[in-house]
């Protein structure tokens, strides 16, 4: 099995498609960063939906303090 690939999720369309075209060929970790942009938890629903939490190893980093892996 290949390595797992970081794919940086805000939850746009540019990530989104880039998450679903790596995973379709390597086991991918989806990271999502709250770096106080005003739009946080939009962009963090977003990219929920788009491939979060019930992808394996979605990681949501608060680079305002708190960090939660699953």
């Amino acid at each position: 099995m290949p390595p797992s690939t970081i794919v940086l999720l805000t939850g746009g369309a540019d990530s989104t498609t880039l998450l679903h075209v790596v995973n379709a060929r390597a086991p991918v970790v989806p990271v999502f960063v709250d770096h106080g942009q005003r739009a946080a938890h939009r962009e963090h629903q977003a990219a929920e939906r788009a491939g979060g939490p019930e992808s394996p190893g979605f990681y949501l980093h608060d680079a305002q303090g708190s960090d939660e892996g699953s």
